[in-house]
Protein backbone atom coordinates (compact mmCIF):
# COMPACT_ATOMS: atom_id res chain seq x y z
CA UNK A 1 0.00 0.00 0.00
CA UNK A 2 1.52 3.66 -0.80
CA UNK A 3 0.22 6.62 0.99
CA UNK A 4 1.08 10.28 0.55
CA UNK A 5 1.42 13.04 3.04
CA UNK A 6 1.28 16.33 2.07
CA UNK A 7 5.09 18.30 3.44
CA UNK A 8 4.43 19.96 6.42
CA UNK A 9 5.14 21.67 10.08
CA UNK A 10 3.76 18.59 12.22
CA UNK A 11 5.18 15.73 10.04
CA UNK A 12 8.93 16.65 9.18
CA UNK A 13 11.69 17.96 10.83
CA UNK A 14 14.28 21.33 9.63
CA UNK A 15 17.76 20.19 10.24
CA UNK A 16 17.29 18.07 12.81
CA UNK A 17 14.92 19.89 14.79
CA UNK A 18 11.20 19.98 14.79
CA UNK A 19 9.23 20.94 11.91
CA UNK A 20 6.90 22.93 14.33
CA UNK A 21 9.50 25.73 15.42
CA UNK A 22 9.92 27.13 11.75
CA UNK A 23 7.69 29.83 10.33
CA UNK A 24 6.61 27.60 7.22
CA UNK A 25 5.29 30.48 5.34
CA UNK A 26 9.32 31.31 4.57
CA UNK A 27 10.03 28.39 3.02
CA UNK A 28 10.60 28.89 -1.24
CA UNK A 29 8.84 26.21 -2.29
CA UNK A 30 8.05 27.53 -6.13
CA UNK A 31 11.75 29.69 -6.97
CA UNK A 32 9.86 33.13 -6.13
CA UNK A 33 12.14 35.12 -3.86
CA UNK A 34 15.42 36.19 -4.53
CA UNK A 35 19.08 37.25 -2.31
CA UNK A 36 21.30 39.76 -3.49
CA UNK A 37 24.88 38.55 -2.17
CA UNK A 38 25.87 41.73 -2.67
CA UNK A 39 30.01 41.81 -2.58
CA UNK A 40 30.40 37.99 -2.14
CA UNK A 41 32.56 36.30 -4.79
CA UNK A 42 32.35 32.37 -5.93
CA UNK A 43 35.33 30.58 -4.57
CA UNK A 44 38.44 30.33 -6.90
CA UNK A 45 39.82 26.93 -5.86
CA UNK A 46 36.57 24.87 -5.11
CA UNK A 47 36.06 21.65 -7.49
CA UNK A 48 32.67 23.15 -7.14
CA UNK A 49 32.83 26.10 -9.18
CA UNK A 50 32.68 26.25 -12.76
CA UNK A 51 35.65 27.32 -14.12
CA UNK A 52 33.76 30.60 -15.50
CA UNK A 53 32.08 31.36 -12.23
CA UNK A 54 35.65 31.53 -10.27
CA UNK A 55 36.36 34.32 -8.41
CA UNK A 56 33.55 36.69 -10.36
CA UNK A 57 30.86 38.44 -7.72
CA UNK A 58 27.46 36.40 -7.28
CA UNK A 59 25.13 39.26 -7.13
CA UNK A 60 21.66 38.61 -7.20
CA UNK A 61 20.22 35.05 -7.22
CA UNK A 62 16.91 33.54 -7.61
CA UNK A 63 16.10 30.58 -4.93
CA UNK A 64 16.98 27.18 -5.95
CA UNK A 65 14.37 24.84 -6.71
CA UNK A 66 13.45 22.52 -3.89
CA UNK A 67 15.31 19.10 -4.55
CA UNK A 68 15.79 15.54 -3.10
CA UNK A 69 18.96 13.96 -1.58
CA UNK A 70 19.50 10.30 -1.46
CA UNK A 71 19.19 8.32 1.03
CA UNK A 72 22.45 9.72 3.10
CA UNK A 73 20.32 10.61 6.50
CA UNK A 74 18.51 7.18 6.62
CA UNK A 75 18.44 4.37 4.31
CA UNK A 76 15.36 4.03 2.23
CA UNK A 77 14.56 7.66 3.36
CA UNK A 78 14.85 10.66 1.32
CA UNK A 79 14.74 14.05 2.11
CA UNK A 80 14.75 17.97 0.89
CA UNK A 81 16.88 20.70 0.24
CA UNK A 82 14.30 23.97 0.59
CA UNK A 83 15.34 27.45 0.22
CA UNK A 84 14.22 29.26 3.61
CA UNK A 85 13.83 32.92 4.22
CA UNK A 86 15.64 33.61 0.60
CA UNK A 87 15.44 36.88 0.55
CA UNK A 88 16.73 37.91 3.66
CA UNK A 89 19.82 35.27 4.51
CA UNK A 90 20.03 33.39 1.41
CA UNK A 91 19.97 29.77 3.26
CA UNK A 92 19.13 26.62 2.00
CA UNK A 93 17.39 24.16 4.73
CA UNK A 94 17.33 20.18 4.94
CA UNK A 95 13.98 19.10 5.55
CA UNK A 96 13.14 15.43 7.12
CA UNK A 97 9.91 13.43 7.47
CA UNK A 98 9.82 12.98 11.07
CA UNK A 99 11.41 10.03 12.50
CA UNK A 100 7.97 7.44 12.50
CA UNK A 101 8.17 7.55 8.85
CA UNK A 102 11.59 5.87 8.47
CA UNK A 103 12.17 2.80 6.44
CA UNK A 104 11.74 0.21 9.15
CA UNK A 105 9.48 1.87 11.51
CA UNK A 106 5.56 1.36 12.70
CA UNK A 107 3.67 4.41 10.55
CA UNK A 108 0.16 4.70 12.30
CA UNK A 109 0.30 0.32 12.44
CA UNK A 110 1.63 -0.41 9.51
CA UNK A 111 5.46 -1.30 8.54
CA UNK A 112 7.53 1.53 6.88
CA UNK A 113 9.25 -0.24 3.63
CA UNK A 114 10.44 2.52 1.56
CA UNK A 115 9.92 6.78 1.59
CA UNK A 116 10.33 8.98 -0.84
CA UNK A 117 9.97 12.73 -1.32
CA UNK A 118 7.41 13.29 -4.58
CA UNK A 119 6.52 16.87 -5.95
CA UNK A 120 2.73 16.66 -6.66
CA UNK A 121 0.70 19.73 -8.32
CA UNK A 122 -0.19 21.15 -5.35
CA UNK A 123 3.32 20.40 -3.48
CA UNK A 124 5.80 18.00 -1.92
CA UNK A 125 4.56 14.90 -0.31
CA UNK A 126 6.41 12.61 2.03
CA UNK A 127 5.37 8.99 0.14
CA UNK A 128 5.28 6.09 2.34
CA UNK A 129 5.69 2.69 0.84
CA UNK A 130 3.54 0.51 3.40
CA UNK A 131 2.83 -3.14 4.24
CA UNK A 132 0.48 -4.58 7.24
CA UNK A 133 2.58 -5.31 10.34
CA UNK A 134 1.77 -8.03 12.23
CA UNK A 135 3.89 -7.99 15.68
CA UNK A 136 4.87 -12.20 15.72
CA UNK A 137 7.61 -13.87 18.11
CA UNK A 138 9.64 -15.99 15.70
CA UNK A 139 11.34 -18.59 18.22
CA UNK A 140 13.92 -21.67 17.42
CA UNK A 141 12.73 -24.22 19.30
CA UNK A 142 15.54 -26.36 18.79
CA UNK A 143 17.78 -23.66 19.51
CA UNK A 144 15.64 -22.76 22.87
CA UNK A 145 15.94 -25.88 24.30
CA UNK A 146 19.92 -25.76 23.90
CA UNK A 147 19.90 -22.67 25.93
CA UNK A 148 17.56 -23.46 28.09
CA UNK A 149 19.43 -26.45 29.35
CA UNK A 150 23.02 -24.59 29.59
CA UNK A 151 20.88 -21.38 31.77
CA UNK A 152 20.34 -21.70 35.24
CA UNK A 153 20.35 -18.19 36.42
CA UNK A 154 16.91 -17.49 34.34
CA UNK A 155 14.11 -16.33 36.87
CA UNK A 156 11.35 -18.03 37.32
CA UNK A 157 8.78 -15.65 35.75
CA UNK A 158 11.06 -15.34 32.08
CA UNK A 159 11.19 -19.01 32.32
CA UNK A 160 7.31 -19.54 32.36
CA UNK A 161 6.86 -16.88 30.12
CA UNK A 162 9.25 -18.56 27.89
CA UNK A 163 7.72 -21.71 28.16
CA UNK A 164 3.91 -20.74 27.49
CA UNK A 165 5.53 -19.17 24.07
CA UNK A 166 7.53 -22.10 22.98
CA UNK A 167 4.10 -24.32 23.50
CA UNK A 168 1.64 -21.90 21.70
CA UNK A 169 4.74 -22.14 18.70
CA UNK A 170 4.63 -26.16 18.68
CA UNK A 171 1.25 -26.47 19.03
CA UNK A 172 0.20 -24.08 16.04
CA UNK A 173 -0.49 -25.83 13.03
CA UNK A 174 1.63 -24.68 10.01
Amino acid sequence: MIKDYKINSHNSTVNGSPGRLYDWSKFDWNQETEHDFGDLRYSTDSVFVPDDKKGHLIGKQKAYAPYTDGYLHARHCQYLHVPYDWAESGTVYRVRPNDTMYTGEIYRGNLVTLQEAIKKEDGWYWRLHLSRFKPTIDVDVELWKQVKIRTVTVGVTIQEWLDKVIKEALEKPE
